[in-house]
């Protein structure tokens, strides 16, 4: 044949990420080279909030959106959104922690702060997306 050689990783994960070395060897000689693979993936939630939480009027609901396992490359957005609108920092509200990774909504109203709240979490192999259902009495 025409010597032609190929290495192939099938299934690959995290722990395939690092630096490969080709040693290629022919009558006249050899030579190597190095290649680096980095294997993207998504961040990852050990603990996700409760379904639903139900909480008294004027209490305070945090959100903790903060991966267990960042992924790679590193997280480079959060959005939390109440019932499909963006939510940011002003008035009851704020967002803090690592790049604004924990909301928090105090003196709690029943009608404004009820809801549906995501949270998006994105880097470069794409989003993961965790939900709470706010129930404020």
């Amino acid at each position: 044949g025409n010597g032609a050689s190929n290495f192939t990783i099938h299934n690959v994960t995290r722990t395939d990420s690092g630096s490969y070395t080709v040693n290629v060897t022919i009558t006249a000689g050899s030579d190597t080279a190095v290649v680096n693979l980095d294997v993207y993936f998504l961040p990852v939630f050990g603990v996700v909030p409760p379904e639903l939480q139900i909480l008294n009027k004027s209490a305070t609901f945090t959100f903790n959106c903060t991966p267990s396992e960042d992924g790679y490359p590193a997280v480079s957005m959060y959005v939390f959104q109440l019932n499909g609108s963006t939510i940011s920092n002003g008035g009851n509200v704020e967002i803090t922690g690592v790049s604004g990774s924990i909301l928090t909504v105090s003196s709690l109203k029943r009608s404004e702060d009820s809801g549906n709240y995501t949270c998006m979490v994105t880097n470069e192999a794409g989003s993961v997306t965790i939900a709470t259902c706010l129930n404020v009495l």
